[in-house]
């Protein structure tokens, strides 16, 4: 049966962080070294892949065989009377579940896969602890006989000498690989995984908090360590690796190692089968509402615990760095066994290709099923407007205010769902003049919606409108079906469209000092309000040109509504003889427009 030290074995932590490539790594959790699913994961390398990892790393381990087995001694008196006991000689390569299997003459990735297999351990984590302990993943010539007696650091305790049942390459990696998995058990509940020696537990134990002195010393530095911390053990792997080993540096630096040689989101991918990835529609619009569902199954022996479940999506290209994810599940846990189905929904966001994939992220580091991705190719609905309508008359004036309105047609068989929806009008296809909208709702599937608005033409000049819809911040024309998007008209100047009518004056023949009276009907011709600055009766003796103001009078700020008739009246006292010129005239912005040739000439005497 096995036997597990029950004294702590020590650090020989001899790798040189400057051969492991560097790779930006998660942020160090000294409570939980990695996710559980690290060393449970036994099917991340078959043993042609280890073989071929040693090979590319120019390890020593690619062409090192089994020796013979043999007897090891051991220096020990069990019973004090100073002989050597026969129970002190240990088998080196006999190995396996019941210590019963002869691996001479095996490969050194045969042993690394077998004990993987037999006791559900990660080959990827054993191949880390290898260069952990003795650098011998990183090393083309065995420098000393300890890479491969003392691999795996396995009975080589502190303050102790070594145990020589524990002697040999294949011992250790034997050894070592079931006590990770025997703690890893015992640790989550499982004492009797390993029935001929139930686990008793340790201080290594999930949820425990190991203080100091014994507690993780934090730093090695060849015989002298420090500081101690207090560390609260958060997962079964991190107590199965402090049961190996209670350093932290030493945890850091298989950490550092294993990231950088290995993909932790791929070591759980191989314990995760997909399936029933779908997504509901790939012909889409933007705005338009679609869903996806995947399923994962646990095929492993133990729960998978996930930080995040989701469905990645990215416009253009799978690269992309702009984010359309459908959507997260946060804190997952698939038992041993189990399938999950996840369901997300979103709104297409992009015209052109988006790449979806189911994806996950598991110890700070995220990783998707790229093989499974699914293109949607986003476009703009199938919108058009069907007219556009417009107070009559058509024959805008400068100053008018005209009702405005347009007809959308949704030619899409499912709803179409905007954030805007208007008519932009602009003056010089510049200033904006808009006439109308409507926000946040949707049109209906095969269906027509009315934006109604107005506008006040208050300059004159050319104006342009269209029929816009607002689809998450892009702004669409929309043309009718001949293919018109843009409808253009020309404002005319306002100028003061007035008449002048039943004019009158009441003595044509006065004398001087005589006081007439002057009257006559004004009449507003355009269909906008307009107020005048002045209306009155101007009158110029001797020549109409004349500098000599003789006018009746005038009445300021005059209004009128569309086609509105005034009358106004004045009185005049004569103070010139012979003929004064008199008619009607207006004052608009500043300017006097008369109504010629209306005028009436006043002959006065003396």
């Amino acid at each position: 049966m096995k036997k597990i030290l029950l004294i702590l074995p020590a650090l020989v932590f001899l790798f040189s962080l400057a051969t492991v490539p560097s790779r930006a790594l998660a942020a160090f959790d000294a409570g939980s070294v990695f996710p559980d699913a690290v060393l449970t994961s036994k099917d991340t390398m078959n043993e042609s892949q280890i073989q071929a990892f040693l090979v590319a790393k120019g390890s020593f381990l690619a062409n090192y065989v089994m020796p013979a087995n043999k007897q090891v001694p051991y220096p020990c008196d069990l019973d004090g009377d100073g002989n050597k006991e026969s129970t002190c000689q240990s088998w080196i390569n006999t190995i396996g579940w019941n210590n019963d299997v002869d691996v001479s003459g095996w490969s050194a990735a045969k042993v690394i896969y077998s004990a993987a297999q037999w006791y559900g351990v990660n080959p990827q984590l054993i191949i880390t602890t290898l260069q952990k302990e003795q650098s011998s993943i990183t090393t083309g010539t065995q420098g000393w006989a300890g890479q491969t007696d003392w691999a795996m650091g396995y009975g080589v305790p502190d303050g102790s000498g070594a145990d020589y049942h524990y002697f040999g390459f294949a011992k250790q990696i034997d050894m070592a690989t079931w006590q990770f998995r025997w703690v890893f058990e015992g640790s989550g509940g499982n004492v009797n995984w390993y029935p001929p020696l139930p686990y008793g537990g340790s201080m290594w134990d999930v949820g425990k908090t190991v203080s100091c002195p014994v507690g993780v010393w934090e730093t090695w530095s060849g015989a002298n360590v420090g500081p101690c911390i207090n560390t609260q053990i958060n997962s079964r792997v991190a107590s199965a690796l402090y049961k190996h080993n209670p350093y932290r540096a030493n945890k850091e630096g298989l950490y550092s190692i294993y990231y950088n040689w290995f993909e932790i989101v791929d070591t759980v991918k191989n314990n995760l089968t997909l399936s029933n990835f779908y997504i509901n529609n790939t012909n889409v619009f933007v705005g338009e509402n679609i869903s996806g569902q995947f399923s994962l199954t646990n095929t492993s022996d133990n729960d998978i615990v996930l930080d995040s479940v989701g469905l990645a999506a990215r416009p253009g290209s799978v690269t992309s760095s702009t984010n359309r994810d459908f959507g997260w599940d946060t804190n997952v846990t698939i038992a041993s066994g189990q399938t999950k189905n996840f369901y997300y929904e979103t709104v297409i966001k992009d015209v052109g290709k988006t790449y979806v994939w189911p994806a996950f992220s598991v110890g700070g580091a995220y990783g998707g099923y790229y093989i499974g991705w699914t293109e949607l190719n986003g476009r703009y609905p199938n919108v058009t407007i069907k007219q556009q309508i417009y107070t009559d008359p058509t024959n805008f004036i400068a100053g008018q205010t005209a009702a405005i309105s347009a007809i959308f047609v949704n030619n899409e068989n499912k709803d179409i769902y905007y954030s805007d929806l208007g008519i932009p009008v602009r003056f010089y296809d510049k200033w904006n003049y808009d006439a109308g909208w409507v926000g946040n709702g949707y049109i209906p599937a095969n269906s027509e919606k009315m934006v109604v608005g107005s506008i006040l033409f208050d300059k004159a000049g050319p104006y342009t409108s269209w029929g816009s819809i607002n689809i998450f911040s892009t702004y669409i024309g929309v043309k009718n079906p001949a293919g018109v998007q843009y409808y253009s008209y020309n404002v005319k100047p306002m100028s003061p469209n007035f008449g002048a009518s039943e004019f009158w004056i009441s003595d044509t023949h006065p004398t001087v000092g005589e006081t007439i009276k002057g009257s006559f009907k004004i009449t507003n011709y355009l269909p906008v309000p307009v107020t005048l600055d002045a209306v009155g009766l101007v009158a110029r003796p001797g020549n109409v040109g004349s500098a000599l103001n003789r006018d009746f009078g005038w009445y300021a700020n005059e209004s009128f509504t569309p086609w509105q008739s005034k009358t106004y009246n004045f009185t005049y006292t004569v103070k010139d003889v012979g003929i004064t010129y008199v008619w009607p005239a207006i004052n608009y912005q500043g300017s006097y427009f008369y109504f010629w040739p209306g005028w009436t000439e006043i002959t006065s005497s003396k």
